[in-house]
């Protein structure tokens, strides 16, 4: 599976990282540091060449905000605009980890249409 990551501080980002490569060494896990680099990765279909979809495949990707924000209407915000989920960085790494392992369980079990044999309606 491959996973793509956003964040624009640098040291969130190494967090993430080092998180991640806890149990993740198995999946392509990219982090960028801007949205814009994250859109031009996805369109180009380097990162997901095995998505088969229409032109606007890239609209099927789950989308999950991960922020300090604990703001109802930021969250709701981010539901309305799409995402599929809003959650609250903890500031434990410990926490942090096993948040992210179960997120990504959770993907890899349920929703992931390219590996998993759930037929078309």
């Amino acid at each position: 599976m491959n996973y793509l990551f956003i964040d624009d501080n640098k040291v969130q980002s190494m967090i993430l990282k080092k998180a991640l490569g806890q149990f993740c060494s198995a999946h392509e896990i990219r982090i960028l540091n801007n949205p814009m680099e994250a859109i031009d990765l996805i369109r180009s279909r380097i990162f997901l060449p095995e998505m088969k979809f229409s032109d606007d495949w890239y609209s099927y990707i789950p989308i999950v905000v991960s922020t300090t924000v604990e703001c109802v209407e930021t969250a709701m915000e981010c539901y309305g605009s799409g995402a599929a989920g809003y959650m609250i960085k903890p500031t434990d790494y410990k926490e942090l980890t096993n948040i992210l392992r179960v997120l990504i369980q959770y993907w890899e079990a349920n929703l992931n249409p390219v590996y998993t044999s759930i037929s078309s309606c």
